[in-house]
């Protein structure tokens, strides 16, 4: 779950018009992000977040102020912006999510399958998704 977030998101911003350099680096500072998350699983929230937001300002800082504009991350809103996305990503859902990794579960499947992808889907990236899936 944890890579494929962090493709998502560089994906995303490449869609918002962020160039492939700041979009990289967009990607990198979620991945930072959710590996401060993952470095402290028993720590208390006010912890983990200060952490986390840490590691998010950290790896945005080499993006260029045009792509930190585009995707909302600097003026008075940054800080809002920041917290909703530690926030999302401390959830137990999501640090479910990043802790799952379904290749166990598909292994034991031992009825046929039908797994759909598109090539444009960049929720689920079929050439991240369909190798593992073969």
């Amino acid at each position: 779950g944890r890579a494929l977030y962090a493709e998502q998101q560089r994906r995303l911003a490449r869609l918002s018009g962020v160039d492939s350099t700041d979009a990289d680096l967009f990607a990198a500072a979620i991945d930072a992000t959710l590996d401060a998350m993952l470095a402290q699983p028993d720590a208390d929230s006010t912890a983990l977040a200060a952490a986390m937001s840490a590691a998010l300002n950290q790896g945005l800082a080499p993006m260029s102020t045009r792509g930190r504009t585009t995707l909302g991350l600097t003026g008075p809103g940054y800080a809002r912006v920041r917290d909703s996305i530690v926030g999302f990503l401390a959830s137990p859902g999501f640090r479910s999510f990043a802790a799952y990794n379904p290749a166990a579960d598909l292994d034991a499947l031992v009825v046929p399958t039908l797994m759909l992808y598109g090539a444009k889907d960049f929720q689920v990236p079929a050439d991240l998704n369909a190798p593992p899936a073969r």
